[in-house]
């Protein structure tokens, strides 16, 4: 895409978010014309089902948004961590509030759920992250200096590292 085109989409992009609700309900009204129900209702049960029939053929990331949706504490944890790393700026900050997200969900109810192998390796290492981060937090509460340092140095670094990556894929 050129400078132009990104410039023109983000200028329609502002404009339709400050638009009023109601002119651009009746706009899209106003074009939908005349259309036949029974087609519309045909068609997308040929998609959903097309979808369903290759349940088996799904992507890495299909597989781990089905494992992780949105009707659950996980997967919510997991969709605020990857929107919010995006508009965290230090990794100070990123790491707090990686330590504090991760420690507030059940990982271990994902265990071994998905066919997919690296959804349930993400489920497993889901998991290791917040038990690490418990104990991280658990030397900080009770001032074990070097057991507290010696994972920092060791884990910490990694394991935030890789999860921000992923989170970033994610988000």
């Amino acid at each position: 895409m050129t400078h132009e085109t990104i410039a023109a989409l983000r200028a329609a992009i502002n404009q339709a978010y400050l638009a009023d609700e109601n002119d651009c309900v009746g706009e899209l009204l106003a074009g939908l014309g005349t259309y036949d129900p029974v087609k519309v209702s045909d068609c997308a049960k040929s998609l959903v089902n097309a979808v369903r029939a290759k349940k088996d053929q799904q992507s890495s990331i299909e597989a781990f948004l089905r494992e992780y949706q949105l009707n659950s504490q996980e997967g919510i944890v997991l969709m605020g961590i990857a929107e919010a790393l995006l508009r965290i700026p230090d990794n100070a900050t990123q790491d707090r509030f990686l330590q504090e997200k991760l420690t507030h969900a059940d990982w271990q109810n994902h265990l071994q759920h998905s066919d997919s192998l690296l959804v349930n390796l993400s489920s497993q290492a889901l998991l290791l992250t917040s038990k690490f981060e418990d104990h991280v937090l658990l030397s900080e509460k009770h001032w074990f200096p070097v057991f507290e340092k010696l994972l920092s140095r060791m884990g910490a670094p990694l394991i935030r590292a890789a999860l921000k990556q992923v989170m970033q894929y994610l988000g």
